[in-house]
């Protein structure tokens, strides 16, 4: 069976999700192949890109020579005058993805020949669909996973006449939580096309570790350094933490557009001492602070352009390591993270409630054992990806049979 992920960028080192799922088929004896309309930075990869060979397995739908991009893309609205025509129907399409489309119709036999064509991101899916209504491509089975930001974020700035051919085909519709759900009904997604689908970590690389806290106390956080990570809030829970007289070091794990502000903040609140910002580190290094750490700390919130959180992949890999987990009321955090059962959930923002879920975690051991425990639990019951991809096998070939008859 041949199988297509569609992406915007390959091979993107934070999108381990999507890695393991083009790996779990692979194993699971899929053809697949890869389209992806960038090139990724390449400085730093996956170990799994070059265990499988995935680069071998890609095409690149875009030029990163701009001249070269609209040349191309000026000889495919010659070759397609009246998809053009159609495309730029402003009530019928989003001139960003109208344009995507008319780049990707230089795959169109690939796409056709494939039994399954998987997308991840809304936006990406959208651009099958607007081939397929434009018939620059017969009908495929295309499956198209929501995760967040293309719910949130860029429905805000663009409203969902970029969905429009998506959601008017037959196309199946996965989201990563129930919230997101609830946001496709909202916006027009009929009830039997969508599903909830939660991204899992491969629990056979996580070794439960039984930790043990020390005399300092080592918290972790892990992603990228933007507003919707709260890392300003879990920097205040280590200030209070300390000056509880609980000694307390935080390593914070991502790079980005936030950290001179995060840098600011660590040394108004004099916390150069208990703070450490770590940079980009790779798989095998966050695993070694995962084991090295005591709790892991993640105060997700909703930014101020609407983007939220899926499920944080990072927390179930902390989980399914026996790393208690303190996060917040958020998205689709709780479907992962009962609260005293599985972790500890606070409000978003609220550091004090932070500070007081590790303050009572410490003051009962053996039911912090027991927490880490039922997380590991959850993980491998719920969001063990070795289990997911072969639902996902069968949701490929269940949409495979339907089509040919």
């Amino acid at each position: 069976m041949k199988t297509i992920f569609l992406l915007s960028t390959f091979p993107k080192i934070s999108e381990t999700f999507i890695l393991s799922q083009i790996t779990g088929l692979i194993d699971l004896g899929a053809d697949v192949e890869i389209i992806a309309f960038k090139k990724a930075d390449t400085s730093e990869i996956h170990p799994l890109v070059e265990q499988y060979h995935l680069m071998e397995k890609v095409k690149y739908v875009s030029s990163r020579n701009g001249i070269v991009r609209g040349l191309r893309l000026a000889g495919t609205m010659l070759s397609h005058p009246v998809a053009t025509v159609k495309f730029f129907n402003k009530h019928q399409y989003h001139l960003v993805t109208a344009l995507r489309s008319l780049e990707l119709s230089r795959q169109a036999k690939s796409l056709s020949s494939s039994d399954a064509i998987i997308a991840h991101y809304g936006p990406i899916g959208a651009t099958v669909a607007n081939l397929r209504a434009v018939n620059l491509l017969p009908a495929v089975n295309l499956i198209t996973f929501f995760h967040g930001f293309d719910l949130t974020a860029f429905v805000k700035k663009n409203g969902v006449i970029a969905y429009k051919q998506l959601f008017a085909q037959n196309n199946k519709i996965l989201t990563i939580n129930r919230l997101f759900q609830e946001k496709l009904y909202e916006i027009g997604v009929r009830t039997e096309q969508v599903s909830v689908w939660h991204m899992g970590v491969s629990v056979d690389l996580f070794e439960f570790q039984p930790h043990e806290v020390q005399s300092e106390l080592k918290l972790l956080s892990v992603g990228r350094l933007v507003e919707k990570k709260g890392f300003d809030t879990t920097i205040e829970i280590v200030s209070k933490l300390n000056n509880a007289g609980i000694n307390t070091h935080l390593d914070i794990i991502g790079d980005g557009s936030l950290k001179e502000q995060l840098v600011q903040q660590i040394t108004d609140l004099n916390l150069q001492k208990n703070v450490t910002l770590l940079g980009s580190q790779n798989q095998q290094q966050v695993h070694e602070q995962i084991v090295a750490s005591d709790f892991f700390v993640l105060m997700s919130r909703t930014s101020t352009n609407g983007d939220k959180e899926g499920i944080p992949v990072v927390l179930m890999e902390a989980m399914a390591s026996g790393l208690p987990v303190i996060s917040t009321l958020h998205s689709g955090i709780p479907e992962l993270i009962t609260d005293k059962e599985s972790g500890w959930l606070v409000p978003e923002h609220d550091a004090h409630a932070g500070f007081e879920a590790v303050k009572r975690a410490l003051q009962d051991l053996a039911k912090l054992n027991q927490i880490k425990s039922n997380a590991r639990e959850k993980i491998e019951l719920e969001f063990n990806s070795e289990l997911l991809n072969q639902r996902l096998l069968k949701l490929c070939e269940k949409e495979d049979r339907r089509n040919e008859k």
